[in-house]
């Protein structure tokens, strides 16, 4: 939740990794890009949460098998937005 106003984000996996050779470039289905700068916002910053949920299967080498309870763990962050504006001639 990217704390906006705009619709969570959900995806399955962990998407594509950040790497300095793709940079700001790279395109995953976890990806969010925020449209407006956070400095109107009460604190400054928009209040974002992230959250995991973990599905556990098993086997054994008997054949056994199975599925755990899911596990959700998350934190929330204060996300702050700058805007960067430049005139040219």
């Amino acid at each position: 939740t990217p704390g906006d106003g705009r619709t969570p984000v959900t995806c399955k996996g962990p998407g594509t990794p950040w790497t300095a050779r793709i940079g700001d470039r790279a395109k995953s289905s976890c990806m969010y890009t925020y449209t407006r700068a956070s400095h109107s916002q009460r604190g400054r910053h928009f209040r974002a949460a992230m959250h995991v949920t973990w599905i556990v299967t098993w086997r054994s080498s008997l054949g056994l098998a199975g599925r755990l309870p899911n596990i959700r763990t998350g934190s929330t962050m204060n996300a702050r937005v700058l805007e960067l504006q430049a005139l040219s001639r």
